[in-house]
């Protein structure tokens, strides 16, 4: 729509518009700035105050001005057929007929109620003031509100909130054909499916992500039971990625398992614990042993042993009895089943890696990004801000490279968060207002006034937690004031990216000027194959290949790489503390009482992410794929060690085979927390469905009760923790609890399924990722989780049977004089009584029955003076020995294969380390699959490299350059408001208002050159036409 026909439409619209005009008039040496701004007139139209029709359920489709490419004939969200709706969708809208469900007009009510409350003064008689015409009045004066001048949020309506959720929150999906042309919506549609062409070439990609609210083509939600598996990538190659992980995963348990069924049936069987009597039967076929017996202990010591595994006689106290195991778990079979199992663990995990990386390149080639297509430059000319100079060196000198998109990013990140924070603070104090309160500088420093005057103590200690408008408007204030500074001073050039027509001129670009860190720090010119031609300005540029354009950190992009460390070393020591705080806390409790240290555990895996993300988001990162990588770490770290390690170090050696309060019950509950617990509290999403279907039906505004719909927040880092957690689990005590291993496939299968649920019912949008993550788990954690294995198999083999006392050697002269000084003590039948307890047991000691005497048979706690490592036989001390010949074997076999399996990992990652290296110093690029030869415009959705912010209270990001005629270059749009609503540098130039700034560059600068086969004249789009010069 034009803005003359706005106008026509409108005539309240018209006149107002006319008189800001006359209110804001500009000098004539501004008018440079006024243009590349946001006049008041302009502002007049694009965001005008709704009228009231009565109609909350018919659609308004936003008018963009310079931005829209609508058509006539626009999907109405709210007539979608049923069929494809969610069923809360459908669940609601059956429910929205009662008013215990929903009660408009009870909404509209307390609107009312509240906007009269704010129009009238405590005691006061006087006549209500007219808000809107005091807002007129004053907006010349007062604009430091911009975009805002009077509160409205939109008359709430559920049916639209259901509508923004399935269509904006969950990601929707066009079915293409095998032109790949998206199928029209049919005239006088009820948002059917149209019919698509057949498509039997199973190569050809038949789903097409859609962009977020698209309008124009019937879109359908992605199904969690039907949506095929080379689909996943359409959420990001790290998504994708992970996904393939958990399937190949769940595989290689699968016969991990199978091959240890062996060891379950020998544990549960006749030979080991005469078939396990009173061992639950989930623990049936682990290393529980009940065959035990009370036997004397010449040397043992009441604090060498737990309570319950220790007693005296009721004679006297100097005769001791500890309990003994008598199973023998450490058979050469079952030493040599477990070892294969590791083996098909080391061997999956190998193949898993070549056919991950497959994988990348075949969701890399199904999913078309503007990453395929771009490059970015680290290191501009700090003054080359002029996109066209960028355009035309790439096509001088790289054979007629076509520039389609150019984005020149400047170091204003400071500037960019302070306008991020005003914005929110603004929109915040929007939220708490009535409806129709003006939201000029006056009124909201006395709504700010009345508010921090009525309160008391306890208000002001909850304002503390929870801000109201006196804190927002502080924060409006100061940001307010850093914007009018720093938009005063020159941003220099920090990154350029450059996105070319095709992948083949991109490629070549990368592989032309890709010549590493090294020879870039150095300017060494020698590098370039055509220095002649590859020096930009004399200088050699570091080019590499950018991440997707949703990932990319804007507010953060040029933090300095000493901050960004010192910042991490931070946040890691905080970690490393909270960690050891959990650990005491656990110990404590198991201390207290072993049956609550798994619900501990699991409570504190589940609740830590939150703190991990907070001390991250303290974190300065350049990518979401950075953030994600500290996450990752943070959370990891604290579950491996919170889910394994302490349980390991708490657990008292002698009680790692007990059936009541062991450790093999213990780590089953882990794994039943884990695997079913949070699975549950994952598919019920019950905040998800308390914000839906009671706090939304309760909001009194639309955009309130659209935030409600903005699905469940989850981090890409979270999920691959949850999956290594469980592997952890599982081989971690492998060789005592081998049904961990069927466990572990279960749990790989359901979070499978309950991910990819969540991922299209539940779950939030969240940026593109790439396969950092994935990298970064497969070099370290997955590597990690192989030495575990290896190095706790080979202790538990070599700790049976786990008890810490030796028979008592005759022919060792010491000993023999231990004996013959107590042998008598212990003939004949005695009570005795158990340490801790009133519990007594009667025990017959015979001459020829065998003397025990304590010995450590637990390498990780082992002797001061003797070595442990490697845990093989012969680090037994001579007199001390505990080991049967078959464990001896076991225990030599292990021992040589833990030092192999860590020694050759080290090596791994020194060759990792290596290439890191030569990147480092050489560069090179290597394409990641088959160039698709498809034009960067041709491709649906596909988006630029625009400088966006997210925000939690907007439902799309802040637009930090100009959006002028650059909205191809977003994958999202927004149906109420038109891209310049969101466009940052609008605030910053009506704050500036009066200020000559047209020598500053403030922000980034966004250039679209279509190519010549759309555009023949290919001219200039206004940013590159110097609209831009001002800011």
């Amino acid at each position: 729509m034009t803005t003359a026909s706005k106008r026509a439409t409108s005539p309240f619209l018209a006149a107002k518009g006319n008189q800001a005009a006359v209110e804001f008039e500009e000098p004539k040496e501004q008018a440079s700035l006024t243009s590349a701004s946001a006049a008041p007139e302009d502002y007049d139209e694009e965001f005008p105050q709704d009228d009231d029709d009565g109609d909350d359920d018919a659609p308004v489709p936003a008018d963009n001005g310079e931005t829209s490419s609508h058509s006539s004939s626009w999907i109405d969200f709210l007539k979608d057929n049923p069929d494809g709706m969610t069923f809360g969708r459908r669940l609601a809208l059956h429910l929205m007929q009662y008013q215990w469900y929903y009660d408009p007009e009870q909404i509209d009510d307390k609107s009312r109620h509240q906007k009269n409350k704010d129009n009238s003064s405590d005691g006061d008689d006087s006549p209500k003031v007219d808000r809107q015409a005091h807002a007129a009045s004053i907006r010349a004066a007062s604009i430091e509100a911009y975009p805002f001048t009077v509160a409205d949020l939109g008359r709430p309506s559920l049916a639209k909130a259901w509508a923004y959720f399935e269509h904006f929150t969950l990601a929707r999906f066009v079915k293409i054909g095998d032109s790949t042309e998206r199928a029209p919506v049919p005239n006088g549609s009820n948002n059917k499916q149209a019919s698509f062409p057949s498509n039997n070439n199973t190569n050809t990609k038949t789903f097409d992500r859609a962009k977020t609210g698209e309008q124009d083509v019937v879109t359908q939600l992605y199904s969690p039971w039907y949506t095929p598996h080379k689909e996943l990538g359409d959420w990001g190659l790290g998504v994708g990625i992970y996904f393939t992980t958990l399937r190949f995963l769940a595989g290689i348990f699968l016969l991990a398992s199978l091959l240890s069924i062996p060891n379950i049936v020998y544990y549960s069987g006749p030979d080991y614990s005469d078939r396990q009597p009173d061992v639950p039967f989930h623990l049936k076929g682990s290393a529980i042993c009940t065959d035990t017996s009370w036997v004397p202990c010449v040397d043992c010591k009441w604090s060498d042993f737990p309570q319950n595994r220790i007693a005296n006689t009721t004679t006297t106290d100097s005769l001791v009895f500890v309990l003994k195991n008598n199973c023998d778990g450490a058979t050469v079979r079952s030493g040599m089943i477990n070892l294969g199992v590791l083996a098909i663990i080391v061997v999956g995990i190998l193949i898993m890696n070549r056919v991950i990386m497959k994988a990348e390149v075949e969701f890399d080639e199904d999913e078309q990004t503007a990453q395929d297509y771009s490059i970015v430059i680290r290191n501009p000319p700090k003054r080359a801000h002029d996109p066209k100079l960028w355009k035309d060196w790439f096509h001088d000198n790289f054979d007629g490279a076509h520039v389609t998109a150019c984005t020149i990013g400047v170091d204003n990140d400071l500037l960019v968060q302070a306008l991020v924070t005003r914005r929110e603070n603004l929109r915040m104090i929007e939220m708490k207002v009535a409806p129709g309160t003006p939201l000029d500088t006056l009124t909201i420093a006395k709504l700010a006034a009345e508010e921090e005057k009525k309160r008391n103590s306890i208000d002001r200690i909850v304002a503390m937690i929870i801000p109201g408008i006196p804190e927002h408007l502080s924060k409006v204030v100061v940001a307010t004031a850093k914007i009018q500074g720093l938009a005063q001073q020159d941003h220099d050039v920090s990154n350029v990216f450059i996105t070319f027509e095709t992948e083949a001129e991109q490629r070549r670009v990368l592989e032309a000027l890709s010549v590493g860190k090294r020879n870039v720090r150095k300017q060494n010119k020698r590098v370039l194959a055509d220095p002649e031609r590859h020096l930009f300005q004399g200088r050699v540029l570091h080019v590499m290949e950018p991440e997707e354009p949703s990932t990319v950190r804007w507010k953060d992009l040029n933090a300095p790489r000493l901050l960004r460390r010192k910042q991490q070393l931070l946040t890691m020591l905080v970690t490393i503390v909270a960690i050891i705080c959990i650990s005491l806390i656990v110990r404590a409790v198991n201390k207290a009482d072993v049956r609550f240290s798994a619900t501990t555990i699991a409570v504190f895996n589940i609740s830590f992410p939150a703190l991990a993300k907070a001390l991250t988001n303290m974190e300065s990162h350049a990518s979401e794929s950075g953030v994600q990588r500290s996450l990752y770490l943070k959370v990891a770290l604290a579950r491996w060690i919170n889910t394994a390690v302490i349980v390991t170090i708490i657990y008292d050696f002698t009680r790692i085979l007990e059936n009541e309060q062991g450790l093999v019950q213990q780590v089953f509950a882990l794994f039943f927390a884990e695997v079913v617990g949070n699975t549950l509290l994952q598919l019920l999403d019950t905040s998800g469905h308390f914000r839906r279907h009671y706090l939304a039906p309760r909001a009194n505004n639309q955009w309130s009760m659209n935030l409600l719909f903005s699905g469940v927040d989850w981090d890409l880092s979270e999920r691959y923790t949850n999956m290594t957690k469980v592997l952890i689990l599982a081989v971690w005590y492998n060789a005592v609890f081998p049904i961990g291993l069927f466990l572990c496939f279960l749990a790989m299968v359901i979070n499978y399924y309950s991910d990819k649920f969540s991922l299209m019912r539940t779950w939030k949008r969240v940026p593109l990722l790439g396969p950092r993550i994935a990298t970064f788990s497969r070099k370290y954690f997955f590597s990690a989780a192989i030495i575990s294995m290896a190095l706790l198999s080979a202790y538990f083999w070599s700790g049976f049977p786990f008890d810490n006392i030796c028979e008592l050697d005759s022919e060792n002269e010491d000993s023999s004089n231990v004996f013959q000084q107590q042998a008598n003590q212990y003939n004949g039948d005695w009570e005795i009584k158990i340490k801790g307890s009133d519990e007594v047991a009667q025990v017959t000691v015979d001459a020829n029955d065998m003397k025990y005497i304590f010995c450590r048979q637990d390498f990780f706690r082992y002797y001061d003076n003797e070595r442990s490592f490697p845990f093989v036989a012969s680090n037994q001390p001579e007199g001390l020995e505990w080991m049967t010949s078959d464990q001896e074997t076991v225990t030599n076999i292990w021992g040589v294969i833990s030092v192999i399996v860590i020694g050759g990992i080290l090596v791994r990652l020194i060759l990792y380390w290596f290439e890191d290296w030569q990147t480092y110093v050489n560069g090179g690029y290597e394409p990641c699959g088959e160039d698709q030869n498809k034009p960067f415009s041709k491709e649906e959705n596909i988006s630029g490299y625009f400088p966006q912010v997210s925000s939690d209270v907007y439902p799309h990001p802040l637009l930090a350059a100009r959006i002028e005629n650059n909205s191809q270059l977003l994958d999202w749009e927004d149906h109420e408001k038109p891209y310049s609503f969101y466009d940052l540098t609008r605030d910053a130039n009506f704050l500036l208002r009066g200020k000559n700034i047209g020598e500053h560059v403030m922000f980034s600068r966004v250039a679209h050159y279509p190519p010549p086969e759309s555009e023949p004249n290919e001219e200039p789009t206004p940013d590159e036409a110097g609209q831009l010069t001002a800011i």
